[in-house]
């Protein structure tokens, strides 16, 4: 199954001797949900280790979770929130504060986004890759 692993050499065993086709990518999920119908919220996260200093920051994700056990899309890419929300080049937020301001507002009462619940990440990727 695609999707996220707990160690590089796990993600790496899927794909087999085609590693050089793929850029690896790490994230970190904030211990915190927002939904537009609650308040903010703090969740117990398991605690699976540092990123390794091998993969550079890009930014912060905001991305949804309310259908599967898996995460959804991100408002900013899938819903075109980059137009309303200030974003780099790889369609994320740089400052966390802002990206806490922009995951409250997207989660407000009659956003044009989707409900959420919403989840903060870090998003990592590979040096190298």
């Amino acid at each position: 199954m695609w999707g996220f692993y707990d160690k590089e050499d796990a993600a790496l065993s899927v794909i087999e001797d085609e590693s050089r086709h793929y850029d690896l990518y790490a994230y970190e999920l904030n211990p915190f949900s927002c939904h537009a119908q609650e308040k903010t919220t703090i969740e117990d996260m398991p605690d699976i280790g540092q990123v390794p200093s091998s993969y550079e920051f890009l930014g912060y994700d905001i991305v949804s979770k309310s259908l599967s056990d898996f995460f959804e899309c991100s408002p900013l890419s899938c819903n075109h929130g980059a137009c309303d929300f200030l974003t780099n080049e790889h369609c994320l937020i740089d400052e966390e504060s802002y990206a806490y301001q922009v995951l409250l507002q997207i989660c407000g009462l009659g956003s044009k986004y989707e409900p959420g619940p919403y989840h903060l990440f870090r998003v990592y990727r590979k040096q190298g890759a």
